[in-house]
């Protein structure tokens, strides 16, 4: 009878919200420290997996957990090396990526041990002559050096294909530079006089092997030049472009549009996967949990403006015991409003606080931790940065999302 049958289609409709119930609650939940929002990842995923025909970029945005503090070596144990090696290793080597000057002596702040570890596997660049950090935070890798003298040169190991050299152009004096590739004779490059912009230089044809590219300054006295970095890319395959850099801030990543975000994920280096991890050194400074969203959308939304199809994940780092007191407090208030952060762009949340139960002592029992005065990422006690173990942790957590 009718009576009989006027609860199907209400009962059918419950089962079928239970069902997409149990399938969102499968995707993830923020509660356990990694949340994968329904539908995430559809563009990524479709560039990747068509990496065999056309190269796909994971860009990577941060600070030093990011930049690699404390791995043993840049290039292969920090948690972005080993996402790196994952995903090529199933979907074509796109090359070396993008090798900031972040990684040389000059602007680092790690030990003299560290530093001397990290030329010798080839993780940072090796200079010579006389180099200063540029002032100002800028370009890609939010980082540039400056030289204005002839034997002021920098040595960068990459692979791929085609190498691409970022310097900046802008107002005089301004230095010609030059670049050799495995030994030939340099080339020299004309830095163009006017508004500042990134300039870059790609010299393609090249065997998909490691190069040892140089660059040397090449102008008249007082000219100076400002190299950002070199890059290695394949045709095909996945690239990843590891921007991360020690010291900065969500201010540092948001401040300049056209010569930050732009050059970062945004409209003028666009990623198919931006993976964001900011916070640690903002709860120092502070900056309010108010402002510290201000700032992640700020550069969120000039990633998205790019094409509109970058998937997104932001990384939670683990607070450790980076600052006590009012650190603490200010990075407890960015973790309680980083869900709806992350729900606002539909990206992927890793939780690595919320992982590490909050604790440093959890993490400490683990060997997390690293030791900033020895070489060779070994368990140590920092009270922020990781040791080998403590990057492939982050590695484990993030690498099967960006695999899905």
């Amino acid at each position: 009878s009718l009576v009989d049958q006027w609860g199907v289609p209400i009962n059918a409709a419950l089962v079928d919200q239970d069902q997409r119930i149990t399938a969102l609650q499968a995707q993830g939940s923020a509660s356990l420290g990694v949340y994968v929002p329904p539908g995430w990842g559809a563009n990524w995923r479709a560039a990747r997996n068509n990496s065999a025909s056309v190269a796909s970029k994971i860009l990577v945005a941060g600070d030093s957990l990011s930049f690699g503090y404390y791995a043993s070596d840049l290039r292969v144990t920090n948690w972005v090396s080993l996402l790196k090696a994952a995903v090529q290793n199933q979907y074509g080597d796109g090359g070396s990526g993008f090798f900031s000057v972040s990684r040389t002596d000059t602007a680092s702040s790690v030990s003299a041990a560290v530093v001397n570890a990290w030329i010798a596997n080839n993780s940072f660049a090796t200079e010579a002559g006389t180099w200063a950090l540029g002032s100002s935070i800028l370009g890609p890798g939010v980082t540039f050096l400056t030289a204005n003298a002839s034997g002021a040169t920098l040595t960068f190991r990459v692979t791929g294909t085609n190498v691409t050299i970022y310097n900046f152009s802008g107002s005089a004096p301004r230095a010609a530079f030059t670049y050799s590739i495995d030994g030939d004779v340099p080339v020299n490059v004309v830095v163009p006089v006017g508004p500042t912009t990134v300039q870059t230089t790609t010299i393609s044809g090249l065997s998909a092997a490691e190069h040892t590219v140089v660059l040397a300054w090449n102008g008249a006295p007082a000219d100076v030049f400002f190299p950002i970095g070199v890059a290695g890319y394949n045709p095909t395959g996945v690239a990843v472009d590891n921007m991360g850099r020690a010291g900065t801030t969500t201010v540092d990543w948001s401040a300049n549009p056209t010569l930050v975000s732009a050059w970062n994920g945004g409209a003028s280096n666009p990623a198919d996967l931006v993976i964001l991890g900011l916070g640690l050194n903002d709860s120092i400074t502070p900056v309010t949990g108010e402002n510290w969203v201000k700032n992640m959308t700020t550069y969120l939304q000039a990633v998205r403006a790019s094409t509109g199809a970058t998937d997104l994940i932001i990384c939670h780092q683990h607070y450790g015991n980076f600052n006590s007191g009012t650190g603490a407090s200010t990075y407890g208030d960015y973790s309680s409003r980083i869900k709806d952060l992350a729900d606002n762009y539909n990206a992927t949340l890793v939780n690595m606080w919320t992982l590490g139960r909050n604790s440093y002592n959890f993490r400490n029992a683990q060997g997390y931790w690293g030791d900033g005065t020895t070489p060779g990422g070994v368990v140590g006690t920092d009270l922020a940065h990781l040791s080998d173990q403590g990057h492939q942790v982050v590695a484990n957590a993030i690498t099967p999302i960006v695999m899905s």
